[in-house]
């Protein structure tokens, strides 16, 4: 009678399975998508035009594709409060923003410059990303020479870019 013998494991099997543990975990937290930690990608220097950029007023353009209004309202020199409506109603996200400041020289007073940077809420918390929308992220856009455009991006959580392109032109002027 022969004896049969228990199927055995592969000897590292359990060392391939660790690996493959390792790997998926490093690619979800590098997709920067909804819910992983992802990278903070660097933000563009802001440079400064002959007069200072105005931000404020009413834009219509698109972030990830997604099509709306962004209201830009000033809060003081430098600060802003946005909000963006999507053109369908159902996606709706405030805006803490804040425009870097350059120094023409060394010892020169520092200016409004092109960039602003932000951080946004959409009010659904951080389990919002199964539902359509996630919580918080970063973002930065760049207000062209004319004042009648703005590009940058938009990202979740510490990322500054995994949500998405945002582009817009103004359509009213606050001042």
């Amino acid at each position: 009678m022969r004896r049969r013998s228990k199927p055995r494991a592969p000897r590292f099997a359990a060392a391939y399975g660790v690996l493959w543990a390792l790997l998926c975990v490093a690619l979800v937290a590098c997709a920067g998508g909804p819910g992983s930690v992802g990278v903070r990608e660097p933000t563009p220097e802001a440079q400064l035009y002959e007069r200072p950029p105005t931000f404020a007023g009413i834009w219509l353009g698109e972030v990830a594709g997604v099509m709306g209004e962004l209201t830009v309202r000033p809060l003081g020199d430098t600060r802003y409060y946005g909000k963006f409506t999507s053109d369908d109603g159902s996606i709706n996200f405030v805006l803490n923003m804040r425009q870097a400041t350059v120094a023409r020289a060394e010892d020169d007073e520092p200016e409004p410059g092109n960039l602003v940077t932000f951080a946004w809420q959409d009010g659904q918390g951080e389990d919002a990303c199964t539902v359509g929308g996630c919580g918080h992220g970063q973002g930065w856009v760049l207000i062209n020479q004319e004042d009648t455009a703005l590009s940058g991006t938009l990202g979740y959580g510490e990322s500054s870019s995994s949500r998405g392109a945002i582009s817009f032109v103004r359509v009213e002027d606050f001042e």
